[in-house]
């Protein structure tokens, strides 16, 4: 009986330290989910710093950095990422077409590009060549989703 009760209780260990292990395993996603959920990339940053320091040379002075919101980001192209930040927007479906690409938004409120340190509208964007024909064909298909 001493036997049994000797592996008897080494199974409970056992079976008490891969739970323990499950256990911190868990914990620690957890904890990691949540330390990246509310983060913002070092881009995203330095998007919505640009974007103040453009608002406030066209003469917003109001603005703060909290007011800047990116709706979209849509990814990189050539070293542009392209993406909806938050402005005065009209209510209304908006397709605007460029390079021959259509491109429909929810509201008035279309996509930027964002090249060190400047926005363009992508119609300016693609006529400087920050764009090319197939990053707007693969664009649109992540803005028309």
């Amino acid at each position: 009986m001493a036997t049994r009760t000797k592996s008897h209780s080494k199974r409970r260990i056992l079976g008490l330290n891969k739970a323990t292990k499950f256990l911190a395993m868990g914990v620690a996603l957890i904890m990691c989910i949540g330390l990246f959920a509310g983060c913002e990339s070092s881009q995203e940053k330095q998007i919505k710093e640009d974007y103040l320091a453009y608002m406030q040379s066209q003469g917003e002075t109001e603005m703060t950095l909290d007011d800047v919101k990116i709706l979209n980001n849509y990814g990189a192209y050539n070293g542009a990422v392209v993406v909806r930040i938050e402005r005065g927007a009209f209510e209304v479906v908006t397709t605007i077409q460029v390079g021959g690409v259509d491109f429909t938004f929810s509201n008035s409120n279309t996509a930027l590009v964002w090249k060190n340190g400047q926005f363009f509208e992508l119609a300016d964007a693609y006529d400087r060549g920050l764009l090319t024909k197939s990053n707007l064909d693969v664009l649109a298909k992540n803005i028309n989703k």
